[in-house]
Order: C-alpha cells, then structure tokens, then sequence
C-alpha cells in the first residue's frame, strides 16, 4: 500500500514538474508589451523602500510640482505592490542598480520612438521582471492542484491544472513582467487558504482556529496588494465563511482577526497610504475612475450585453489576446507573434465544445453537493463572474483572468464527475454480466 501511495505522489510531482518546464520554456519568448515597460519603471519603488533613507520619497504627498514624480505617485497609488517589489528584488540580486530601470512606455508613439527613447527594457532587467512572474504564475498552478484536491481528488487536481497551465491566456500573461503573475497567485492563495477555512471551522471550535484564520487574512492582504480588484475573490470569501458559522461568537471574532491581518498586510506593503490612510482610498478610486473612463473614451467599450456575457468564458479559455490599443503592434513585433505561436509553448485553445461540456458537467456537480467546500468554491466564483459582468467596461483578456482558476477548477469537476459516471455505468453492466 505505501509503495503504491509513493508511486502516485511520485506521478503527481512528475506531472507538475513537466507543466513547469512548460510554463519555463515560453517565458522569454513571450511577446513583449508595453505595459512590462511601465511596471519595470514603477519596480524603483523596491530600491527605496528597502531603505530607510529613501522611504519617505514614496509616502503619499497632497502636492508635487515635479510631473515625473507626480506620474511616479499615480502608478503608485492605482497599482497593485507585489509585482513591481518582485521585479526590483530579482533585479537587485542580478546586480541591476535603480538606474538600469528604463522610462514607463509612452502609449503615444510608437515601438521604435519609445526604443529610442530609452523606454524598453534592458535584456537583464526584462529577464528579472519575467522570471519574478513566471514563478507566481508556477505557485499559482501548485495552488490550483490543491484546490482541485481539496475538491473532488487526484482526477479533478489534474485535469484542472492541465487545463490551467495551458490556458493561453494565463500562459501570455504571467510569463509577461506585468500585474498577472502576481494576480493569479494571489487568486489561488485566498480560494486555497479560504477552502481550508471553510474544511477546518467545522470540524474544530473557534479557539483552535487562530493561527488558520491569521494565514488566511495574510493570504487576503496579499492577493489585494498584488492587485486592489482581488476584493471581488476575498470579499465573498469572507461573506461566505462568515455565513456558515454566524451563530459562533468565536467564530465573529477569529473573522474580525483575519480582517485586521489582511488590513495589517496590505497597508504594510503600501508605504504610500502611511502618511493619508483614510484619504487614500478615495485618491485611488479617483484615478482608477479616471483611467477607465480614459480607457472606454480612447478604445471603446462593450456595445452589448451579450458580448459582455460571452466573454466571461470566451477571454479565460479562449486563444490569447496580444495587445490591448489600437495600435499596429503586429507590424512592431509581429515576428515576436510568430515565434511565440511556432513555439508550441503558447498553450491550447480550450474555446471549444468539448471544454464548455465538461464545464457544465462541473457546475452541475458542483451545485448537487452542499459540502462547505463546494458553497464557498461555488459562491466565490459566482461573485467574481457577476462582478466583472458589471463592472468590466473593455474587452480585454486580463480583466477576466481572475476567473481562469475557478474555470479550470469547474473542468477538473467536470473530468471526475464523468470519470465516477463511467465507472458507475461499467460497474452495473459487469455487476449483470455475472448475474
């Protein structure tokens, strides 16, 4: 027996160790986008706060008369922390000073005015930025193993995480030096860390809970620091667990606990709030306003509800989005395009029927059982979808990326419902074949 459960975690490691190699192998060859640039240029943040010298410099300030800084304090306060830290940290061991790092991408002129100016990224630096999200993005694919796991077993693990690690959108975004390595990390660790809440509170009274509902609020602290539109995963995460167990005072005050270390760790990792915390967040839901409704003026928004509907399966499984604007990017890195999709390495197209049944199947299980597990699965999913059905204006493939784990998480439990369905059916029919 022991050999037997050796040899099956000894295939579950081979199995992630190749997805890795996979996600490995495509990381340079990524095709660039301007956005690497600009998140590159914010990792200077990294080099001052790690000093106490310099840590004042990224403190929140009511006036600045210099423009550079003043753009340096926008990108700051609307943008997530934990990628550009990651960057500058990996290039700071490469031996890359602050000075290495290039200008922010001027979306204004095009691919060789922005090469001229300094703008791209130098080959160390953009290896850095890369390597730090390509390793998230593996974390993340570790994570997404567990879930499934944690879930429905080893068929549902590894058919979501097949699916996951070859997602060509997940792929193209977190090997990029942008936001979404980070991003998907953090997706994973809160559903992770809030489905062995929801597994653990039920067996165990509030008082030995402590320690799990502390990693748990660091688990949210870090997913809203890599990118603040995490709340649409933590927020019903918290409702969730909150509403199975609400008659517990314990459990109101291990939850309030979770809260203030999610809160502890986000503003931990946000020096800029330090100096105005409760001013802030209004500054920030101003110049993210103000960025998108900038986006819509500039690119242009959905003009129905059914492509905003579409999109909610179509841009998570579906072929990858290579740039977002208007822009002749084909012409500047059209090459680039083609090695990538010549590679074999860009992931597999999962916009196809048989993919859409065994969603189905998934959701249909999922919604059967009333485990803890699969309530709290199921209504963190729903929120997010319902979330990003209202509130995402643009058709572009990274805003739906925070459904790309639930969606290969559905599949998985769509693989293993059918899987128990054949065995079932084979069982009956050798159960009368003897009879």
């Amino acid at each position: 027996m022991n050999g037997k459960v050796s040899r099956l975690r000894f295939g579950d490691l081979l199995f992630l160790g190749g997805l890795i190699c996979y996600i490995l192998g495509g990381m340079m060859l990524a095709p660039f986008h301007g956005d690497e640039a600009t998140i590159i240029y914010m990792s200077k943040d990294w080099y001052r706060v790690s000093s106490l010298q310099t840590l004042p410099t990224v403190f929140y300030r009511d006036k600045i008369n210099d423009p550079r800084q003043s753009d340096e304090q926008e990108f700051r306060l609307q943008n997530g922390v934990v990628s550009k830290y990651a960057i500058g940290m990996i290039a700071s061991l490469l031996g890359q000073p602050i000075d290495a790092m290039n200008d922010p991408w001027f979306w204004g002129a095009d691919y060789s005015d922005n090469l001229a100016h300094g703008h791209l990224p130098h080959p160390v630096v953009l290896l850095a930025a890369r390597f730090s999200s390509t390793m998230m993005l593996i974390l993340s694919a570790a994570l997404v193993f567990r879930i499934g796991w944690s879930l429905r077993g080893r068929w549902a693990a590894w058919t979501a995480t097949f699916v996951y690690a070859t997602l060509p959108s997940v792929l193209l975004n977190g090997r990029r030096g942008m936001f979404e390595g980070a991003t998907l990390l953090g997706v994973a660790l809160v559903i992770y860390a809030a489905l062995v809440m929801a597994q653990r509170q039920n067996k165990y009274p509030a008082r030995r809970l402590w320690l799990d509902w502390i990693l748990f609020g660091l688990a949210c602290g870090f997913g809203v620091a890599a990118k603040h539109s995490l709340l649409i995963i933590v927020v019903p995460a918290f409702i969730v667990l909150l509403a199975t167990n609400w008659r517990s005072m314990g459990h109101w005050l291990t939850l309030v606990v979770a809260g203030l270390v999610a809160l502890a760790l986000f503003l931990l990792l946000n020096p800029a709030w330090w100096t105005a915390p409760l001013k802030v967040p209004g500054v920030v839901a101003r110049l993210r306003q103000g960025v998108l409704q900038a986006q819509i003026e500039i690119f242009g928004g959905y003009q129905n509800s059914q492509d905003r509907i579409a999109a909610l399966a179509r841009y998570p499984l579906g072929s990858a989005q290579y740039f977002e604007d208007k822009q002749n990017w084909y012409a500047w890195i059209g090459d680039q395009i083609s090695r990538y999709e010549n590679s074999h390495l860009g992931g597999i197209d999962w916009n196809i029927w048989p993919a859409y049944l065994l969603g189905i199947a998934g959701l249909i299980a999922l919604f059967r059982r009333h485990t803890s597990k699969d309530i709290l699965f199921a209504g963190i999913s729903m929120f997010a979808a319902l979330a990003l059905l209202l509130a995402t204006p643009l058709p572009w493939q990274r805003y739906y990326l925070l459904l790309a784990a639930s969606w290969a998480v559905v599949l998985g439990i769509g693989a293993d419902t059918l899987r128990r369905l054949a065995d079932t059916v084979l069982a009956g029919r050798s159960s009368g074949a003897r009879k």
